[in-house]
């Protein structure tokens, strides 16, 4: 479905026309598009493929993107992959989602051409 469909459904109905009458992906900017293209992508991959100092440094990107800055207690020992995680979320403070979502879209990029 597309915007010019839903501009036709509610001719005559002007105040219909606002942001809320168009479904959400119909709302979404590019870059949050492609942030989302990238996490489906990340999702129907074989992860074990690529390596794990990329898939922590996704991991705080995303975080970062869709959360903001960490509000979280570190976890403790003998957690280290929770630690591990942690450490790359707090590491991304102070960055704004928009250039998250940028960051995390481009490392996917670059992480799937490094597999060609």
């Amino acid at each position: 479905l597309s915007k010019q469909w839903y501009q036709r459904r509610v001719r005559g109905h002007p105040s219909l026309l606002s942001s809320l009458a168009l479904p959400l992906c119909l709302q979404m900017s590019s870059l949050a598009l492609q942030f989302e293209a990238a996490c489906r992508r990340i999702e129907r991959s074989d992860v074990t493929q690529f390596a794990v100092t990329d898939l922590v440094e996704l991991y705080g990107l995303y975080k970062q993107a869709t959360v903001g800055d960490c509000n979280t207690a570190r976890p403790k020992y003998p957690d280290f992959r929770g630690m591990t995680r942690w450490d790359s979320w707090k590491s991304k403070s102070g960055t704004d989602k928009e250039a998250a979502m940028e960051k995390y879209a481009g490392l996917v990029d670059t992480m799937f051409k490094d597999l060609e």
